[in-house]
């Protein structure tokens, strides 16, 4: 028996007819079901207020910049966080938050990256990402910008690496002596990898989601993709073919996405798989694309701990110098006294001055130098490896060309930074023989 509110429903909706009541038959006329096409309609997607807060700034940022792309970019970035709420939840965390990150966009820079200090001269707050205005699409920057969100978030380990650095210098003991510039690479190396883990997965949540990928963004999920086959004992066929081919490298995402999502959910809890992702940045360019002569062409590791003495202070790396001196032949006071300035002055004379920066890509050579001069003074030292630099053959092949590069395009400076090498080479003999 149907009730009231049915009947009325087939009745005036569907149009079905009933028999009078006092008729009785034999079989009710009930119609068969009848199937009302209905279009889905996508439930809205209700961002946090962090994760909208930080859309409206980096959208408002861009529009300050005058950045050509701001409208598409802003378009992008809601698109992706409503399609993946990983990526969103991220967001909101990194950009969205109290006392998190600033996005700026620069007319200078080539790459997005991420900066602990900024520069209140200009205007730029510390905490902050930082996006080229030109030569970069929308969508490359959306994703510069996931990887240096990932940077930030890993920030406070970097400082503390970086605390522990500069702690054994000032006061370098047996027990604790400086670390070694390799030691630092290696350890910067793997933190960075954490970043590299997250933004891999992050990519991948956005493209399980259906959100547009940068292209490098894809050829940085082949490079996992690569080492998870290559943990099964397999490889993955063409690598550096496919990862320059956007037709080829798409294909092969896609086919392999099941295997790729395993992997990198996995290594959330699986160091194994952690201590494999290090490894294979430690054997690879820091940057496939970098040309001979960029110490971006290192590996990570290299890449690290060759960048630390262009960032050191001379008389931190005085310091080291002197300690390493020191583990091998006690210097007299009076003599340690009078080479510490020489030292500096030596390190710092083709460091070249270019409007409001320096130009240290000369250092490093300049330290093996000294290095090797101090061995030739001092008899002691000639089997000393000084432990603290233990440049690798790739950074020291690095360093000699960066400084024979810096030397063509800097003729006038290193002539007079030449003459004055001579004469502090002469002042620390006569120190050594005091």
């Amino acid at each position: 028996m149907l009730e009231p509110i049915q009947r009325a429903f087939l009745t005036e909706v569907l149009d079905v007819q009933f028999a009078p009541p006092e008729v009785v038959q034999p079989q009710p006329l009930v119609q068969p079901a009848v199937t009302i096409p209905v279009e889905e309609v996508a439930p809205e997607v209700v961002l946090s207020e962090t994760t909208t807060k930080a859309c409206t700034a980096i959208a408002t940022s861009g529009e300050k910049a005058n950045y050509e792309g701001a409208e598409e970019l802003n378009a992008k970035l809601l698109d992706a966080v409503k399609k993946c709420p990983a990526l969103a939840e991220h967001f909101g965390a990194i950009l969205g938050a109290p006392k998190s990150a600033t996005v700026v966009f620069s007319t200078t820079a080539k790459d997005a990256f991420y900066s602990k200090t900024g520069d209140r001269d200009k205007g730029i707050p510390d905490n902050v990402i930082i996006l080229p205005s030109t030569g970069k699409t929308p969508l490359d920057l959306l994703d510069g910008l996931i990887f240096e969100t990932c940077n930030a978030e890993i920030q406070q380990s970097y400082d503390d690496l970086n605390k522990d650095l500069f702690a054994r210098i000032r006061t370098p003991t047996e027990e604790k002596p400086p670390l070694t510039l390799l030691d630092y690479g290696k350890q910067k190396a793997e933190i960075e990898s954490k970043a590299v883990l997250k933004d891999a997965q992050l990519l991948f949540a956005a493209s399980d989601g259906g959100v547009e990928i940068a292209y490098q963004g894809q050829r940085n999920l082949l490079a996992m993709l690569k080492v998870c086959k290559e943990r099964g004992g397999g490889t993955l066929a063409d690598f550096d073919a496919t990862l320059e081919d956007p037709v080829a490298l798409a294909k092969a995402l896609e086919d392999n996405k099941e295997e790729l999502g395993k992997f990198l959910k996995d290594a959330n809890d699986d160091e194994d798989i952690r201590k494999d992702i290090l490894s294979a940045m430690a054997s690879s360019p820091h940057n496939r694309n970098s040309g001979e002569g960029d110490k971006n062409s290192l590996n990570s590791d290299d890449l690290y701990a060759y960048e630390l003495l262009e960032t050191m202070t001379a008389p931190q790396i005085v310091t080291m110098i002197i300690f390493e001196i020191n583990k091998i032949s006690k210097l007299p006071t009076n003599v340690e006294k009078a080479l510490r300035p020489l030292i500096q002055r030596r390190i710092g004379l083709y460091d070249v001055v270019k409007g409001d920066a320096v130009d240290r890509s000369a250092r490093n050579a300049v330290v093996m130098e000294i290095i090797a001069d101090l061995k030739a003074e001092i008899p002691a030292l000639a089997d000393a490896d000084f432990t603290s630099f233990g440049f690798s053959e790739d950074m020291a092949k690095m360093a000699r060309l960066r400084k024979e590069n810096c030397k063509g395009a800097n003729s006038g400076a290193f002539d007079e930074g030449a003459q004055k090498e001579l004469q502090i080479k002469l002042e620390i003999t006569a120190a050594l023989q005091a």
